[in-house]
Formats: C-alpha cells, sequence, structure tokens
C-alpha cells in the first residue's frame, strides 16, 4: 500500500502496510499498521490497536499509546509521548522530549528527554549507566 499523507483528523481501521505522516489533525489507529508513523508539530497520534515499525515525534506533537507499539521511537525536543495504562511500547527510545508512562515501556533508552513515571507505570529494561569518555 502507499505511504498515507494526513492533513485532518482520520481513523486507520483494519491492516495497513506503508508509512502514515500525520501533518495536522487527528490519526487514530484502530487496526494494524506495519510501517512508519510521523507525526508532525501539530499531530496527534492514538496507538489503540498494534504497531510496528519506527515512530517519529516532533516538536508540538503527541503520540498516546492504549495498545501496543513495536519498534523504535524518536522525540523531538518538545514532542511528547503516553503511554496510557495497559498501553506498551516495546523497542528502543531516543527520548529528546517527554515520556509519560502509565502503562509499559520495555527497552532501552537513551537522550535528555524527561522520563515521568506515573499510575503505577512500569519501565524494564533500564538504560545502561552514564559512561565517562
Amino acid at each position: 500500500m502507499a505511504d498515507l499523507v494526513l492533513e485532518r483528523d482520520h481513523t486507520l481501521t483494519g491492516v495497513h502496510h506503508g508509512g502514515v505522516r500525520v501533518m495536522g489533525g487527528s490519526f487514530v489507529m484502530v487496526g494494524t499498521l506495519h510501517g512508519g508513523l510521523d507525526v508532525r508539530a501539530t499531530g496527534t497520534a492514538l496507538i489503540v490497536g498494534w504497531h510496528r515499525g519506527v515512530v517519529a515525534v516532533a516538536s508540538g506533537a503527541l503520540v498516546i499509546v492504549t495498545g501496543t507499539l513495536d519498534g523504535t521511537v524518536y522525540i523531538a525536543q518538545g514532542g511528547r509521548v503516553v503511554v496510557d495504562p495497559g498501553g506498551r511500547l516495546n523497542g528502543s527510545i531516543d527520548n529528546d522530549g517527554l515520556l509519560t508512562v502509565r502503562g509499559t515501556v520495555d527497552g532501552p533508552r537513551s537522550g535528555r528527554g524527561e522520563i515521568r513515571i506515573e499510575r503505577g507505570g512500569t519501565l524494564r529494561n533500564p538504560a545502561p549507566p552514564d559512561r565517562k569518555r
């Protein structure tokens, strides 16, 4: 399938193979997405189903995970990712923004961003200790 470029609200049901770029509005992913998800400054994405692929969250963008996200996540400074109760994020995270954990996050983490653990959230596979060069 071709990549989707969204400039207004859109809900994805079923299965999509290919990338999704959210330029504006809200993207709700209820089905399954196999491919990259790029959320731009005014965009919001809600992952209710299952996503497998890279996620890039730009400054000013928001991604909320209530389903399962398997893949690498890049959070730019000013970007936000929230893993709500019942949500799972499995994969490496390069965080220069804000990661709020209310569900489960499992994977290596890097970056200078903030991590907030709220409402019984769980972090597994902690980040490696800082090493002096």
